[in-house]
């Protein structure tokens, strides 16, 4: 993946926060429910810090999407 410059940026962007259940997991389906979100309001970028939750199914997700 090449890194954008700054003048490559444009849109908007959301940020997913992970959602964590009571025995530290993540919620999946909660997950699944915040990008489907992201994708239908057709946001231009989704950031999360967290790449290491954001398997290869999540990536197909999101990429299958758009």
């Amino acid at each position: 993946m090449t890194p954008l410059i700054a003048q490559e940026i444009r849109g908007n962007g959301a940020t997913l926060l992970r959602p964590i259940q009571d025995d530290d997991t993540t919620d999946s389906a909660l997950l699944a429910e915040a990008i489907g979100h992201f994708i239908g309001v057709n946001v231009n970028g989704i950031y999360s810090k967290e790449r290491r939750f954001l398997n290869r199914r999540w990536s197909a997700m999101v990429c299958d999407a758009t």
